[in-house]
């Protein structure tokens, strides 16, 4: 199949990961992709601060360190979950934002993805509005969803 030859997939750093990260195996198709591993962690701004200017955390200073030891993390878990017969390519990235959201649909549209993999979580919470289902909703690409194996 060649209909994804670039793949953007949703990585949060849960405990979980490196097991759901291995269900990549089983998608053959995936082997010839480009793939992204995209984290996108979260910011805070808080619009008064010294002065004129609003703080957002974590500073520039740290977002460095985060990005570097996250893409790391990144390279180390998709290293292993691939199959033996991957001969695609992998990026790993970090982004910073607000609102996570939009940012990841915003980089999915940049790099025209043709189409996008998340891992839902099994509940959420009365308040949190599904990651996937906005993703599905505002990118222009496919989206696979990949659900958790219930343990009974």
């Amino acid at each position: 199949m060649s209909f994804a030859k670039k793949v953007v997939i949703a990585v949060d750093f849960t405990e979980d990961l490196p097991q759901r990260l291995k269900s990549l195996r089983k998608l053959d198709f995936l082997n010839h992709s480009e793939l992204h591993f995209v984290h996108v962690f979260p910011t805070t701004t808080y619009p008064f601060g010294l002065g004129e200017f609003p703080l957002i955390f974590p500073m520039e200073a740290d977002r460095d360190v985060i990005s570097q030891s996250g893409i790391a993390l990144l390279v180390n878990m998709t290293e292993l979950a691939m199959a033996a017969t991957f001969v695609g390519r992998i990026i790993p990235k970090i982004l910073f934002s607000d609102s996570e959201k939009s940012c990841f649909t915003r980089y999915v549209e940049e790099v025209h993805a043709d189409l996008v993999i998340v891992f839902p979580r099994r509940r959420h919470g009365f308040f949190d509005s599904s990651f996937g289902e906005y993703v599905s909703k505002h990118a222009h690409s496919d989206v696979l969803f990949i659900k958790p194996k219930e343990t009974v």
